[in-house]
C-alpha cells in the first residue's frame, strides 16, 4: 500500500464528491421523469373518466320526476305532467267530492290571499 500525499488525498476526495453529486443528479432526474409520467397518467385517466361520464350522460334517458303529496296522512296523489295539475278552485272542489283528498279551505284561502298580497 502506497503512502498518499495530501494533494492526492484531496484529489481522491474531490473525485468521490463529484461521483456522488452525479449520482444524486441522476436520481433526481429519474425521480422527475417518474413524477411527470405519473402526472400524465393521472391526467389521462381523469380525461377518460370525464369523456366516459359525458357519454353516459348523453346515453341516459331523461327521467321525469313524480311528485307525491301527503294529505292528512291518508292518501297520496301523484302528478307526472303540468297538464295534470288543477287549474281552478272548482276543479279542486270536484276532486274533493270524488274522494281524491280533503282540503282545509280556510288555510287554502289564507295562502291564496298571502300570495296575491
Amino acid at each position: 500500500m502506497a503512502i498518499r500525499t495530501k494533494e492526492s488525498l484531496q484529489r481522491l476526495f474531490q473525485e468521490s464528491k463529484e461521483r456522488q453529486e452525479r449520482k444524486k443528479q441522476l436520481q433526481q432526474h429519474k425521480y422527475k421523469k417518474a413524477q411527470q409520467s405519473v402526472k400524465k397518467a393521472l391526467a389521462d385517466k381523469q380525461s377518460k373518466e370525464q369523456k366516459k361520464e359525458a357519454q353516459n350522460a348523453q346515453k341516459q334517458p331523461q327521467i321525469k320526476i313524480s311528485r307525491s303529496i301527503a294529505i292528512y296522512n291518508t292518501k297520496y296523489i301523484e302528478r307526472f305532467d303540468d297538464d295534470d295539475l288543477y287549474q281552478t278552485r272548482e276543479e279542486l272542489m270536484e276532486a274533493e267530492e270524488r274522494g281524491e283528498g280533503r282540503i282545509n279551505w280556510i288555510v287554502f284561502d289564507a295562502l291564496i290571499s298571502i300570495r296575491d298580497w
